[in-house]
Protein backbone atom coordinates (compact mmCIF):
# COMPACT_ATOMS: atom_id res chain seq x y z
CA UNK A 1 0.00 0.00 0.00
CA UNK A 2 1.13 3.55 -0.63
CA UNK A 3 2.53 5.61 2.23
CA UNK A 4 -0.03 6.69 4.80
CA UNK A 5 0.87 8.77 7.87
CA UNK A 6 0.78 7.19 11.30
CA UNK A 7 -2.67 7.08 12.85
CA UNK A 8 -3.22 8.09 16.46
CA UNK A 9 -5.37 5.61 18.38
CA UNK A 10 -6.99 8.45 20.38
CA UNK A 11 -7.98 10.19 17.15
CA UNK A 12 -9.68 7.05 15.83
CA UNK A 13 -11.45 6.53 19.18
CA UNK A 14 -12.72 10.12 19.11
CA UNK A 15 -13.99 9.71 15.54
CA UNK A 16 -15.64 6.42 16.47
CA UNK A 17 -17.47 8.17 19.29
CA UNK A 18 -18.45 11.11 17.08
CA UNK A 19 -19.52 8.98 14.09
CA UNK A 20 -20.72 5.63 15.49
CA UNK A 21 -21.67 2.70 13.30
CA UNK A 22 -25.28 2.24 14.34
CA UNK A 23 -28.70 1.62 12.89
CA UNK A 24 -30.03 4.75 11.21
CA UNK A 25 -32.70 6.89 12.79
CA UNK A 26 -36.02 6.34 11.00
CA UNK A 27 -36.55 10.11 10.88
CA UNK A 28 -33.51 10.65 8.66
CA UNK A 29 -33.78 11.15 4.93
CA UNK A 30 -32.23 8.59 2.61
CA UNK A 31 -29.46 11.08 1.81
CA UNK A 32 -28.66 11.54 5.50
CA UNK A 33 -28.57 7.76 6.03
CA UNK A 34 -26.03 7.35 3.21
CA UNK A 35 -23.99 10.28 4.54
CA UNK A 36 -23.82 8.78 8.04
CA UNK A 37 -22.96 5.41 6.55
CA UNK A 38 -20.05 7.02 4.75
CA UNK A 39 -18.81 8.60 7.97
CA UNK A 40 -18.88 5.24 9.76
CA UNK A 41 -17.16 3.60 6.78
CA UNK A 42 -14.22 6.00 7.03
CA UNK A 43 -13.87 5.26 10.76
CA UNK A 44 -13.89 1.49 10.02
CA UNK A 45 -11.18 1.99 7.40
CA UNK A 46 -9.04 4.00 9.83
CA UNK A 47 -9.46 1.26 12.45
CA UNK A 48 -8.18 -1.33 9.96
CA UNK A 49 -5.23 0.88 9.02
CA UNK A 50 -4.45 1.41 12.72
CA UNK A 51 -4.46 -2.35 13.25
CA UNK A 52 -2.15 -2.84 10.26
CA UNK A 53 0.11 -0.09 11.56
CA UNK A 54 0.34 -1.76 14.97
CA UNK A 55 1.07 -5.15 13.38
CA UNK A 56 3.81 -3.58 11.27
CA UNK A 57 5.42 -2.10 14.38
CA UNK A 58 5.37 -5.47 16.14
CA UNK A 59 6.91 -7.15 13.10
CA UNK A 60 9.64 -4.52 12.90
CA UNK A 61 10.38 -4.94 16.61
CA UNK A 62 10.70 -8.71 16.13
CA UNK A 63 13.08 -8.26 13.20
CA UNK A 64 15.10 -5.73 15.19
CA UNK A 65 15.42 -8.16 18.11
CA UNK A 66 16.64 -10.91 15.78
CA UNK A 67 19.19 -8.58 14.20
CA UNK A 68 20.47 -7.38 17.56
CA UNK A 69 20.73 -10.95 18.83
CA UNK A 70 22.68 -11.92 15.69
CA UNK A 71 25.15 -9.08 16.21
CA UNK A 72 25.69 -9.86 19.87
Amino acid sequence: MAYFPNIDERFVAALDEQFPDQCPDLNLSEKEVWFKSGQASVVKWLKRRLEEQENDVYQLEAVWCVLVAAVL
